[in-house]
C-alpha cells in the first residue's frame, strides 16, 4: 500500500491537532452531558453572553456527534459554530446519519471537498457499503473532484472492494476522470488488480495516458508524476499487470517526466519481461 490516505485515516493517526481550550470554557464543555435538551440553549446563550467563544467548544461538538446527540449539534450550529471537516469525518465515522442530516439541513453540500486534496466526504464511506448507499441516495456523486483530479471513484479503484466499485459504477461513475487505471495499479493483489482495470477499460477508461495529461491544475502541481500506467507498472514490477497492459495494447514508446520510455526506466528482469510480452503479443 502506498502512501495515500484517506481524510479519515489521516484524522485517525492524529494528523490533525486540535488547538487548545480556555480553562474557563473547558468547564462549561465539561457540563454540557449533564444537561438536558431544555436546558442546552439558555446555557449556551449565556455562555456567549459572558464572553466564550463558540468555537472553543469544538470539543463538544465530536462528543455530540459520536453519542449522536442531535439536538446539542442543533443548539451549537445555531450558536455559529461553523461545521467543519473534522465534523464531517466524525460523524461518518460514528455512522451519525441523523448527524449528517442536521448538517445537510444546515447548509453542508454532500459534494463539498474537504480539503483542496480531498474530495467530498462520499470518499470517507468507502469501506461501509451501507454508509456509501446512504450518501449516494442524498444525492453524493462519485465524480466530484478536489483540486486535483481526485474523486470519490479515485479512491476507490485504489482501495475499496469490488462491491464498491461497482456500485459507484452503476451510480453514475465516470471512468473518463479521476486517473482511475493510474490508481488502480496501486492495489495490492495483482489478481484483484487486474479485475478493477479490466472493468475500468471495459467501460473505457485510458489506459495509455499520461498521469494529469487531461488535468492541467494537476499537471502543473505534480510534474514528477507525468507517466503512464505502465511506467507506474514497471517501477512497482507488477509483471503481470505489465504483460496486462502490453497485451491490451499500450505503448512502450511515450516518454515520461524524465524523457524515458518504459523500456529505458526499468531494470534488466522486467525489461526482458517486457520484450518477451511484446513479442507473444507480436505473434499473435
Amino acid at each position: 500500500m502506498s502512501a495515500y490516505h484517506t481524510p479519515v485515516q489521516d484524522y485517525m493517526r492524529g494528523a490533525i491537532t486540535p488547538p487548545p481550550i480556555p480553562a474557563k470554557t473547558l468547564l462549561l464543555v465539561h457540563q454540557l452531558p449533564e444537561l438536558d435538551d431544555q436546558e442546552l440553549q439558555e446555557f449556551l446563550d449565556r455562555a456567549i453572553r459572558d464572553g466564550c467563544d463558540i468555537h472553543h467548544f469544538y470539543r463538544a461538538m465530536v462528543d455530540a456527534i459520536r453519542s449522536n446527540r442531535a439536538c446539542l449539534v442543533k443548539e451549537l450550529l445555531r450558536c455559529k459554530i461553523p461545521i467543519s471537516r473534522i465534523y464531517i469525518l466524525e460523524a461518518i465515522m460514528a455512522k451519525a446519519k441523523d448527524i449528517l442530516t442536521v448538517f445537510f439541513d444546515s447548509g453542508w453540500d454532500i459534494n463539498k471537498p474537504l480539503s483542496i486534496m480531498e474530495p467530498p466526504m462520499l470518499v470517507n464511506a468507502l469501506e461501509d457499503l451501507e454508509m456509501a448507499i446512504w450518501l449516494l441516495d442524498r444525492g453524493a456523486d462519485p465524480n466530484t473532484r478536489c483540486d486535483i483530479d481526485n474523486t470519490p471513484l479515485s479512491y476507490a479503484v485504489r482501495y475499496a472492494g469490488l462491491p464498491t466499485i461497482d456500485l459507484l459504477l452503476r451510480r453514475g461513475g465516470d471512468v473518463r476522470i479521476g486517473q482511475l487505471i493510474h490508481n488502480a495499479i496501486y492495489r495490492e493483489c495483482d489478481n484483484d488488480t487486474l479485475k478493477v482495470m479490466e472493468i475500468l477499460i471495459d467501460r473505457g477508461a485510458s489506459f495509455d495516458s499520461l498521469m494529469y495529461e487531461d488535468h492541467e491544475y494537476s499537471r502543473n502541481m505534480f510534474p514528477f508524476m507525468r507517466e503512464t500506467p505502465l511506467h507506474t507498472a514497471v517501477a512497482l514490477k507488477r509483471d503481470e499487470i505489465i504483460c496486462y497492459l502490453i497485451h491490451k495494447g499500450a505503448s512502450v514508446k511515450i516518454e515520461d517526466h524524465r524523457g524515458q520510455t518504459v523500456i529505458q526506466s526499468a531494470d534488466e528482469d522486467t525489461r526482458r519481461v517486457i520484450l518477451q510480452e511484446i513479442q507473444n503479443s507480436t505473434s499473435l
